[in-house]
């Protein structure tokens, strides 16, 4: 199941300052953005009313909100990618953290009418990603090497798309 943590959850001494460094033009991160393979993360920004592929990954996964607002939307207990199940959906917003599980199938939508901007933290590469075509696919399609390495949409976080209006919050 994924979690959300917001920032005044967070007490004492449990916090410090992120600097960070940018790379690449500004809206090529994620996708079309220079390679982060190595480093563990990228910074992503999803522009409004757009969504990223419904996926799932081989790795825990840390998303750091940085602005913005919108909703995770994941499938609960989804490990064996044998069955489609109906997704569940979480509200976030700047100085949210988000922590999803290895093998959760989950989409990140932008809901707001400002771009989203986030940190995509996961564990050391490669990574192996299984795209869902939508939420009613239950196998998904094997993506190696991942999305770092492939051209995807104009103005797109991991070639996403604009959020279909059915799956609207």
């Amino acid at each position: 199941m994924a979690c959300l943590l917001r920032a005044n959850e967070v007490r004492g001494n449990a916090t410090r300052e992120l600097r960070l460094r940018r790379v690449g033009a500004r809206d090529a991160v994620g996708c079309g953005a220079p390679r982060q393979q190595g480093r563990g993360g990228v910074a992503a920004d999803v522009r409004p009313g757009y969504a990223t592929n419904v996926r799932s990954q081989e790795q825990d996964t840390v998303v750091v909100v940085l602005r913005g607002e919108g909703a995770l939307r994941f499938r609960p207990n989804h490990t064996d990618h044998v069955s489609p199940a109906p997704f569940e959906s979480t509200p976030f917003r700047a100085n949210s953290t988000v922590i999803i599980p290895r093998n959760t199938v989950h989409q990140l939508v932008n809901s707001s009418k400002k771009r989203l901007q986030f940190l995509h933290i996961f564990g050391k590469p490669p990574i192996r990603f299984r795209e869902f075509a939508s939420w009613e696919e239950a196998q998904g399609k094997k993506v190696f090497p991942g999305p770092f390495d492939r051209k995807c949409l104009p103005g797109s976080f991991f070639g996403g798309h604009r959020a279909s209006p059915s799956q609207d919050m």
